[in-house]
């Protein structure tokens, strides 16, 4: 039986939970996962992975794996008003030879990259998957950290524990003093409906962004490039929104999508709103960022989006979980022994990455200016990826995400 020190609880198990369990595994941990969620695999939005990332999963020996289940998204096209596009943004080759595109290297929906993460997880006898359980309280000790699950009430102990339980984490809350949990969440004036339609021919290979006045737009990707029978969608509601803040059901939620998005014009107003009737893993969210003053206290650590979410207009979201949960992983198998100094280190590691990622253009304002209140703002957004489309001028920058400037460590993972 492994003792409190070798055991450690992850609470949540997407991305950064089941890739943190897959590496403290290997440094010879026993790790216990705690996913609030009965459906183990939530179809969710698509995500990217890039940049250093793309090594991470490399080195897990699942790069294969992931791009097999890619979504076969080859570009980006701009909608008018009945639905046609007036502007495509593909790919191309440069004169080096090198492919450019507005897509990242892998585009893949987070069921599908979560399930591949968690499966390469549970390869190891290390790792234990408890589904529907979550966490209702953490007591720290200067030796460890006891957790209450809210499903059964039974307390265990745990060397150090891992938030990784994204945006509105959770263990933050139980874990960090209430002033630096308040302060840390900044709302961006925007809220989107994900959710999945029925398959259309003209749903693939490109992206279709459809935008209407007062901050509205609809975006539809293709899911996947093997049996595309669903597509993606999301509602986006650019502006303030005091119902939506405050709003936690569905139904109420659908209800006010609806009125907001009920003269969208064209085909595509029609589809979505009835797609989203009767969609049954339509979930909302507020575009935000976490801004966090220190990403661990105690023996209690985040990582990914309960850390330092940088919102979904970055791009990066899967990709720092992805990382941080690497490094924070080789960090705490480098020493042990000395919890607070890896925690140290891995911040120390990351933060500068981190705000580069969480950098928003032009004052942050770039989702309000890309989502125009008014008629003429729609047009002049139309005008502007027209012409981009039609000079080819996007084909002479690289827009692909790089490394940001950051080298991934190489760390030994020995088991204990």
């Amino acid at each position: 039986m492994a003792t409190t020190f070798q055991k450690v609880l992850i609470v949540g198990g997407g991305p950064a939970g089941a890739t943190t369990a897959y590496w403290l595994a290997q440094a010879g941990f026993h790790i216990t996962v705690a996913e609030r969620s009965t459906d183990k695999f939530a179809y969710g939005q698509g995500i990217d992975v890039t940049g250093p990332a793309v090594q991470v999963v490399q080195k897990m020996g699942i790069y294969d794996q992931i791009k097999s289940k890619v979504t076969g998204e080859a570009g980006f096209a701009i909608l008018n008003d009945q639905g046609k596009a007036i502007a495509i943004l593909g790919t191309a080759t440069n004169e080096n030879g090198k492919g450019l595109s507005l897509t990242q290297e892998i585009e893949i929906m987070r069921g599908d990259i979560t399930q591949i993460l968690a499966n390469k997880a549970k390869e190891s006898d290390r790792v234990t998957y408890r589904y529907g359980c979550t966490v209702s309280e953490l007591r720290q000790s200067d030796s460890h950290v006891t957790a209450i699950f809210a499903n059964t009430e039974a307390t265990e102990d745990f060397s150090f524990v891992v938030g990784a339980d994204g945006l509105l984490s959770r263990t933050r809350k139980m874990a960090f003093p209430p002033p630096m949990v308040e302060a840390c969440y900044k709302g961006l004036d925007q809220y989107t409906a994900f959710f999945s339609l029925h398959h259309q021919p003209e749903d693939a290979p490109n992206a279709r962004l459809q935008q209407a006045v007062r901050g509205r737009a609809v975006l539809i990707r293709p899911t996947s490039l093997a049996s595309p029978s669903k597509s993606s969608c999301y509602m986006i509601d650019t502006g303030k929104s005091p119902a939506l803040a405050k709003t936690q059901s569905v139904e109420e939620q659908k209800s006010l999508f609806a009125e907001r998005f009920r003269d969208f014009p064209g085909e595509t107003g029609r589809r979505v709103l009835e797609g989203m009737w009767e969609a049954k893993d339509f979930y909302c969210a507020q575009s935000a960022q976490i801004k966090l003053e220190k990403w661990s206290q105690g023996r209690v650590v985040l990582v990914g989006d309960a850390a330092y979410c940088p919102s979904p207009a970055s791009g990066m979201g899967t990709v720092l979980a992805i990382i941080g949960s690497y490094v924070l992983a080789g960090e705490i198998a480098a020493d042990p022994q000395d919890l607070g100094a890896a925690f140290e280190r891995y911040e120390e590691r990351l933060r500068k990455y981190v705000e580069r990622a969480q950098y928003i253009p032009l004052g942050g304002l770039l989702p309000k200016i890309g989502n125009p209140q008014s008629w003429v703002g729609v047009q002049a957004i139309r005008f502007v990826f027209w012409f981009i489309a039609w000079t080819g001028v996007w084909k002479l920058f690289n827009v692909k995400q790089g490394d940001g400037g950051f080298e991934l460590p190489d760390y030994k993972f020995e088991r204990r």
